[in-house]
């Protein structure tokens, strides 16, 4: 299955990426220099939204909410007989089927998608058994695809695409401990990676409360850190920021 990519922003651009190494990919930006390194990888790259659609069978449009509905109002003459899958925020399936007469599939995914270690959520009631097979196939290349049975879960999961960026915050911060303590730069930040994804697998693996108990002694240096990380109420500032970005999409 050939593929438009509508939205050559940083989310469209990590999703054609992914995409490229096992599908014909065009994507589509105003100014089609900005998103030009997208050859390198196989993609063909175009300013014309009309002449990408025609060329594929599936539409990922990855516009900015505010964008959306003059570029499905150019594109709905069309989309008929393709499938569009819609990476916009908090726009809901029924105001994209007010304009278009297509299959619509609601997902999103975050920039992490680049490098096939995102998780993509959709949810749609429009696709047979066998479109939504090709649908996960394409989104695999992505990472890991879950179906979600509810339509309002994805602003929840929403938020999640945008925890990329606090988690890249908290990797700089590790960063900057290292700094403080007396290690070189490179050497902070490949500590840090490291730390991240050794982290990850164990927590794959198991509970954080084991993993906790694991590491940490009575009088020891882990949980003097802990104590302090509980005094600066991390926990809850990481929570805030989760849900003061799913409410975000309620304005």
């Amino acid at each position: 299955m050939d593929v438009a990519i509508i939205g050559g922003g940083n989310l469209g651009c990590a999703i054609a990426k992914a995409l490229a190494k096992r599908y014909k990919v065009v994507v589509t930006r105003r100014n089609v220099e900005k998103i030009r390194f997208l050859e390198d990888v196989g993609c063909e790259v175009c300013s014309d939204n009309l002449r990408a659609v025609d060329s594929s069978d599936v539409v990922f449009i990855a516009v900015k909410p505010r964008d959306l509905f003059n570029v499905l109002s150019e594109l709905r003459g069309n989309l008929n007989g393709k499938i569009l899958v819609s990476f916009v925020a908090g726009v809901k399936i029924d105001d994209i089927k007010g304009v278009v007469g297509c299959k619509v599939v609601r997902a999103m995914t975050n920039i992490s998608a680049e490098v096939g270690r995102s998780i993509t959520a959709y949810y749609t009631e429009d696709l047979t058994p066998e479109e939504e097979f090709e649908l996960e196939l394409m989104l695999e290349c992505m990472g890991d695809v879950v179906k979600v049975d509810d339509e309002k879960l994805l602003d929840a999961i929403t938020a999640y695409s945008s925890a990329v960026a606090f988690m890249a915050k908290i990797f700089q911060s590790f960063v900057y401990a290292g700094l403080k303590l007396g290690l070189s730069k490179d050497l902070a930040r490949k500590l840090t990676t490291a730390l991240f994804k050794g982290a990850s697998e164990l927590l794959n693996l198991e509970e954080p409360e084991v993993v906790i108990e694991k590491v940490t002694t009575p009088a020891g240096t882990t949980i003097e850190g802990l104590c302090k990380l509980m005094e600066h109420r991390i926990d809850f500032g990481i929570v805030d920021a989760m849900v003061s970005s799913a409410e975000k999409l309620k304005h």
